[in-house]
This record gives C-alpha cells, structure tokens and sequence, in this order.
C-alpha cells in the first residue's frame, strides 16, 4: 500500500508539469532570437534545486502574484528537458532532441545546483557514449580541466589521452586546437599512428586556419603556400619526415612541397639519396608502437568493466567504471593480425604472462566467447590448476547484461589445459579446435558443442597502481632529446632516386 500511494503522488506532481496549473513563475530563458518562456511553481522549484530555493528566497520582482527569472546563459533546448526532469524526475538521454546539448546540459546543472542530475548525466555519456566523447575530446578537456564540478568526465577523457594521445587528432574538433597545444601534441614519443597521418593532421590544422583556401591545391598561388608555411612555422619541426616512406612522400607530402623550408627539402633529398644525416632538422626516433591497453575490436569498455567485476567476484555489471575500472587489459594477440589458428603463436605471446582474458568472435553470432586464466599459460602440457578461473558468453553489439552468461570454474584441477597445440579451458572452451564441451565450469556457456571461429584476441591483466601521474594535466609532453643520435630504421626508409623530388 505505501508504495501505491506514494506512485500515486508522483503521478499527481508530475501532472503539474504538463499542466501547469496555478503556476506562479515564469523562466525566461536563452538570449535573442532563441528566447522561451517557462512556467513553474516555486514550490517544486524550491524543493528540487538549491539554486532555485535562495534565488525564490530573496527579494524577486512580482507581477500580479507571478515572479521573473531570467537565464540567459541556459538556452531552452536546455532548460526544457531540465524542468522536466526537475517535475519528473527522470531524462531521456536518448532522444534526438537531447543528444545535441549533453555539455550544455552539464553547464546548466551546475548552474542550478542539481548535482544528481549532473552526475547521471555524466555516468550516462561515459558509459554509453564513448564514441561521442571522442569526438567531441578537444572541447570536453577545454571544459573540464577548470572545472571540479565535471571531474568525473573529465578523469575519463584523460585516461583516454593517456592511453592513446592520438585521440586528440582523431577528435572531431581538433582543427579547433590552439597552435600551443597542437605543438605539445606532436611533439609526444607517444602518439600511436603513422608518421604520414601525424603529417596530415598537422596540415589540415594549417589549411583550416585560411579558410579561403581552394580545396584544390594545384590553383594555390606561392602567396597561399607561403601563407599555410608560416601558420605551420613551428609544427613543421616535429614531424618526422625522415621516417616517412618514399611512396607517401611522393603521394602525399610532394603536392605540398613549397610549404616546408627549402633547407628541410634539402636535407630530406640529401638524407634519402646520399646518406648524409641531417643537419639543421634533427633527425628524430619512430615513435611508439600501438597502444596495447584495452586496444580491443571484439569489446567495448562495457565488457572490461564487466570482466573485471568477475574477477573481483562481482556480479552486478555496475560494480565499475571505464574510470574506476581496477585492471589495466593489454593486447598480447590478436587472431586476425596474428593468425587465428597458430597455437605456436599463442604460446610465443603468451606463455608466462601471468592472468590473461581470451575473447573470440564466433562466426554469425552477435555474442563472443571468452574465458579468464588467472594463472600462466605453459607449453609443457598437462592441466592447469585454479579456483579463480571463468567462462563467460556476451552480447558484442548492443551490449545487454542481462544475457551475460557467466559460468565458474567447479573443477579446480581441470581448469586450464596447457597443451602445446591446443590450449583451452578444459572441454568447456577449446578454441582451437571450435569444441564447447561442458564438464569442468559451472554451466555451457553455448547453446551448441561445436562453433566456428573468425577472431580471438587475448589480454593480459594487470592491476593497475593508481599514483600522483594520474592526476595530470591532459595536455602535458616532455621534451625529446635533440642530439640526432637516433638512427632506427634506416635500411627500411630509403628512397629510391625516381621516388620522389623536392
């Protein structure tokens, strides 16, 4: 009965919004020409927002029994689904309508002092909107790294720059940076994609900031390429032209030649035809490989946040965060750059690593397979022996965690099979050889004994060390050695004589 009465006065309340009876304030919000007006009543407004209470509590302006409030910094796109939520109680982060103005609707909550509208907003968009984020990153780190309120969003965007310092780059709005940043971004040892790309982005940073340029680079006058050449002035220097391959040379940097100093030209053609070492341009190291961490085309965070729950016991999905997530899952292989059936491989990669997660794409199937070993894979045959060790099933696309299957280790010491052709989990997952046999785990983790498989990647897992590194700046780089002694990779970037000509 409580309860029933107590939906019944939720109705009753909720009710007062669409029909706005006896209302006795109007918000006007937005500036000229987007201007609307809302009508509330101070009693639901007092009782939702703090904001609300002390502004309603001062002395206000009354028109025939009705008080004024302007917001001009909240436009009505904004505060629209924010007063329904202030009657309702609830928001639709999904609708079409709402998608635009998620920033915005974080500034507004922490103008209004709803701070558990403010928190949900961000759980939400990290959780089900990574993709978002990332192309949005440029202005979300402008707005977060001054603002406490957004910490939370603002800790994930730098886990992903962390990561991946790339991501800047790849945002939609990079062409946005400022030059300073762009600077401090291109000189990262870190940035994990193609010299030639990092080359690319930096032009269309320096195209962008001349806006009347042709899109068509042959009707570009010497007064245009002298124009973009002193807006890239000082990004040129940290592109490592001289481990750029001679083809993309050729196809992607020589249509714009006249926008390098002619001394770089030079240095370049002595470098690659003659053999002799820069000069005035140092010659930097490659830059890193590819980042390992959570570098997955099978799963989302979702996914890792759900396996690391397991392996802490869990079972609720919520138990983690993509910001609180206490494991660190680094790509040791991947089937389809690796081979998918080279169990010699497997063991190179991952023999003696310590507790690894297998994740393996089945073919037609929306779901992947998976398991945790939490001890070593060895090539000596013969079982493996723990309590700790899972199988678990999931929905790849359009994550569901209700249809997780989750199925524990019930014969400890038939947990892992150590076979030099054919490593699995018991019978209950062999990979390898397509076979899903229930017998030591819990329950079948498939609703067939055999499937095919197109693609497996394995992760190590290690806990992570929270410490003072990652509380920093997103933006931070430390400066690289100058002394030209780096000499990797010669014999592999060298021009033929008809590659290309400066």
């Amino acid at each position: 009965m409580p309860s029933t009465l107590e939906s019944i006065f939720i109705r009753d309340i909720r009710q007062l919004y669409s029909a706005s009876e006896d209302f006795n304030v109007v918000v006007v919000c937005g500036q000229k020409p987007n201007v609307a007006k809302f009508q509330a009543h101070s009693v639901i407004l007092r009782a939702r927002s703090t904001y609300f209470r002390e502004v309603l509590s001062g002395k206000v302006a009354k028109k025939s029994g009705i008080t004024t409030l302007h917001q001009q910094n909240i436009s009505p796109s904004v505060f629209g689904p924010i007063l329904s939520y202030i009657y309702n109680g609830t928001i639709d982060l999904e609708e079409d309508a709402i998608k635009p103005f998620y920033l915005e609707l974080l500034t507004a909550s922490h103008e209004l002092n709803l701070d558990e509208l403010l928190e949900y907003i961000q759980d939400y968009v990290i959780e089900n909107h990574g993709e978002w984020i990332r192309q949005h990153l440029v202005k979300i780190v402008r707005l977060t790294t001054n603002n406490q309120y957004l910490s939370k969003l603002g800790t994930y965007c730098q886990m992903i720059v962390n990561t991946n310092p790339s991501e800047i780059l790849k945002a939609g709005d990079f062409l946005s940076l400022e030059e300073e940043y762009m600077a401090l971004l291109i000189k990262r040892d870190d940035l994990r994609i193609e010299e030639i790309e990092i080359w690319e982005f930096v032009l269309k940073w320096g195209i962008f900031q001349h806006k009347s340029l042709s899109i068509d680079v042959s009707k570009w006058t010497d007064e245009d390429f002298d124009a973009v050449g002193k807006t890239l002035r000082n990004l040129i220097p940290h592109v490592r032209f001289f481990n750029i391959s001679g083809e993309d040379h050729r196809t992607r940097i020589r249509p714009f030649k006249k926008i390098l100093p002619k001394e770089l030209r030079e240095e370049i053609k002595d470098y690659f035809f003659a053999n002799i070492a820069p000069k005035q341009f140092i010659r930097l190291p490659p830059r890193t490989e590819e980042s390992t961490m959570y570098n997955s085309k099978l799963i989302t965070m979702k996914h890792f946040c759900q396996i690391a729950a397991w392996i802490d016991d869990f079972i609720d999905m919520n138990v983690y965060t993509p910001i609180d997530i206490p494991y660190n899952f680094h790509l040791l292989l991947r089937g389809s750059r690796d081979g998918t059936n080279d169990t010699f491989k497997f063991h190179e990669r991952c023999d003696n690593q310590g507790p690894t997660v297998v994740i393996i794409e089945l073919a037609n199937s929306n779901r992947v397979l998976g398991g945790y070993n939490p001890i070593h894979w060895k090539s000596e045959g013969g079982w493996g022996e723990t309590s700790k060790s899972f199988l678990f099933s999931m929905e790849k696309h359009g994550y569901e965690p209700e249809s997780n299957i989750l199925s524990r280790i019930k014969t400890n010491k038939a947990a892992i099979w150590n076979g030099m052709r054919s490593p699995s989990f018991s019978h209950d997952l062999q990979w390898f050889s397509g076979k899903c046999i229930q017998k030591s785990y819990e329950k079948s983790i498939l609703d067939r004994e055999s499937f095919s498989l197109t693609n497996y990647e394995v992760f190590k897992v290690v806990r992570r060390e929270m410490t003072k590194d990652d509380n920093k700046r997103l933006m931070t780089s430390e400066d690289y050695s100058t002394d030209g002694s780096s000499d990797i990779g010669d014999s592999n970037k060298r021009f033929k004589s008809d590659d290309i000509v400066y």
